[in-house]
């Protein structure tokens, strides 16, 4: 019984998949059809896709802005990490007549042991656990009274000592307190705000990651700085530390990215944080109903200002 069921089954099994050869020809081209409509579906939904990002990233100035800012912080890592990869300089020494040229991860510049913190020597290319084993040294230890008291610590060894001795400065007994906390600065090579980095900025004594990030952010949404001062508008930055890093900086301010007031929409000019949504109405209609501005002290026109308000937005704006 089972040997005749299973026998009938395949003749029906056979006889359901025997196809005459025009059968076959139109499964064949069902199939390619079938497979042509599906890879059309695709390439339409690829490309609506890919159309719909590009048109809201166009139409939308937070995407763009937010974009650029992605690609300004690519570029940051980009520069660290070729700086990384160059950190070792080359340094000539003569000593007893004889010329040796060392290899170094070292950066040396001009300082006094005595006023040097953790993250000082740090910028001088000693790792973190160095740093704090030289700094823990010198703390017990006290003053250094001379310049080779710096090779009794074993973390330095002779050819960093040699690279570091002619920037090393000792303070002598007459030297002010004040003097001892602005060595450092003196000899410190100061960084042009509108154009350093996150990394740039935390090699000063006082700015750390979160500082450095939140001024980068600041700078952006500003459109540059145009005097030292405005550091003190950033969160968390009191005037105790505003005073301990303002020296380190100079300001071009032709860095500066200004704003159109003759093209620029409301949106554009509200999103500066100097001026208020009032304050950019009042500017574009003004414009839109007495023509192009040409000059920029003609905004007083549109809108009744304050001097201090005047001088504060006047280097973000442009007539042309």
């Amino acid at each position: 019984m089972a040997g005749n069921y299973y026998k009938k089954f395949g003749v029906r099994l056979k006889d359901a998949f025997d196809f005459t050869r025009s059968e076959i020809r139109g499964i064949i081209i069902l199939l390619v059809i079938m497979c042509l409509i599906i890879f059309v579906l695709a390439c339409i939904i690829y490309y609506n896709k890919n159309n719909t990002q590009k048109i809201k990233q166009e139409n939308n100035p937070e995407i763009v802005a937010f974009l650029e800012e992605q690609k300004y912080l690519e570029d940051s890592v980009q520069k660290a990490w070729q700086e990384r990869k160059n950190s070792f300089s080359y340094y000539e020494s003569e000593k007893n007549g004889e010329k040796k040229k060392y290899s170094s991860k070292l950066k040396p510049f001009h300082f006094c042991p005595d006023t040097m913190q953790t993250n000082d020597w740090k910028r001088l290319g000693f790792s973190d656990k160095e740093a704090e084993q030289i700094n823990n040294f010198l703390g017990k230890r006290g003053k250094c009274k001379q310049k080779e008291d710096l090779q009794k610590i074993y973390c330095i060894d002779e050819q960093e000592f040699t690279i570091l001795e002619s920037f090393i400065h000792i303070a002598q007994n007459n030297y002010s307190n004040q003097y001892k906390q602005t060595v450092q600065k003196d000899y410190f090579e100061k960084i042009e705000i509108n154009q350093a980095d996150s990394f740039d900025l935390q090699k000063i004594p006082g700015i750390g990651q979160k500082t450095a990030s939140r001024i980068v952010l600041y700078r952006t949404r500003l459109g540059g700085f145009y005097k030292i001062e405005q550091l003190q508008e950033i969160y968390g930055l009191d005037s105790n530390r505003y005073h301990q890093i303002k020296n380190y900086f100079t300001v071009n301010k032709a860095y500066i990215k200004k704003i159109n007031i003759n093209t620029a929409n409301i949106k554009d000019l509200s999103r500066h944080p100097y001026i208020e949504y009032y304050l950019a109405k009042a500017i574009v209609v003004h414009r839109e109903q007495k023509g192009v501005y040409n000059e920029i002290a003609e905004i007083k026109q549109a809108v009744r200002l304050y001097e201090e308000l005047y001088q504060k937005i006047a280097p973000y704006l442009s007539v042309n």
